[in-house]
């Protein structure tokens, strides 16, 4: 009886931690590295800025899922913008280019910036 409930509970233990490095794995959030961003065009057009690019890394996988651009995140701080696009788990093939349309305020923007992981991962736009 004590044999069962330890092989039990050992069963019980290691699913637990299985499904938590999934979770961990599948939640991780990271932003793609600027030097593996091309800006094919950027331009401000009826109170939007709209951005089209090419990522040129080399797909990963973390376990058995895809990753790649996955969305992004922008904010302007002293008339200059940020953008940083979100590298985690993708359903399908990850893609290869993207483009995004900026609604907020952003007008006064001189400057635009694609920031990774690490502040010192910073490059700017040419507009």
């Amino acid at each position: 009886m004590t044999r069962r409930m330890i092989t039990s509970g050992l069963l019980i233990i290691g699913i637990i931690v299985l499904g938590l490095s999934v979770y961990i794995v599948a939640t991780k959030k990271g932003y793609v590295d600027p030097k593996h961003i091309e800006i094919d065009r950027i331009d401000f057009e009826n109170g939007e800025w709209i951005v089209n690019g090419t990522l040129t890394h080399e797909e990963e996988k973390a376990l058995f899922f895809n990753k790649g651009f996955n969305g992004f995140e922008y904010y302007e701080e002293n008339g200059n913008g940020y953008l940083k696009l979100n590298y985690g788990i993708v359903s399908g093939k990850p893609a290869k280019t993207f483009s995004l349309f900026l609604t907020e305020d952003l007008n006064r923007i001189q400057s635009f910036y694609l920031v990774g992981n690490v502040p010192e991962d910073m490059k700017l736009i040419e507009i």
